[in-house]
């Protein structure tokens, strides 16, 4: 159930089912940043959905049709689902510059991080029409007062669902870590 959410404190919160007491995660459990390569594929594909794109709409306006307005409907519908992809394909480029950072920025700070034990403050559970946790998220306060939140979705890749028995409740015992003789901190 690992997912690292960077916030604007530049605090990783990384969400994990199972802790052992005293030892801090070496890693974070998270989906690895897609290569160059595939990142040079994809935006490939989607100048070629570009392309693809603009042939109907030109079939649209420059042969007869039953009028302007079917040519305007169909563009705005071709040109919704182009838009539509890219802003996925753009919205998953940002979440993997994320996910690299976090995982970048774990590493860096790593040596100095002691674990504390910590509480949950503040938790907020979605859940889908099923029953099924769609979203959450907590807030967990470390023995020494400071704050970090964290927000948990699942991933189109996860197998299974997470039920709402399975959020840790507030006021529930978890664990935090913090580089030693700093004031910024590091929670999973």
């Amino acid at each position: 159930m690992g997912i690292s959410a960077v916030l604007p404190e530049a605090h990783v919160v990384h969400l994990v089912q199972y802790w052992d007491d005293g030892v801090v995660p070496s890693t974070l459990r998270v989906r690895p940043r897609a290569s160059v390569g595939a990142r040079v594929v994809l935006r490939v594909l989607m100048g070629v959905l570009v392309v693809a794109a603009a042939v109907p709409i030109v079939i649209l306006w420059t042969f007869p049709t039953p009028g302007w307005w079917f040519s305007l409907m169909f563009t705005v519908v071709i040109g919704m689902l182009v838009v539509g992809c890219w802003a996925g394909f753009l919205g998953s480029l940002r979440r993997g510059r994320s996910r690299e950072w976090a995982v970048g920025r774990w590493a860096e700070l790593l040596p100095a991080v002691r674990p504390s034990p910590g509480i949950v403050l503040t938790r907020d559970v979605a859940t889908r029409e099923d029953g099924a946790v769609a979203r959450f998220s907590l807030t967990v306060a470390s023995r020494d007062g400071s704050r970090a939140t964290g927000v948990w979705q699942p991933q189109f890749s996860m197998r299974g669902t997470l039920l709402q028995s399975q959020v840790p409740g507030v006021g529930r015992r978890c664990g935090c870590g913090g580089p030693s003789g700093r004031s910024q901190r590091i929670r999973w």
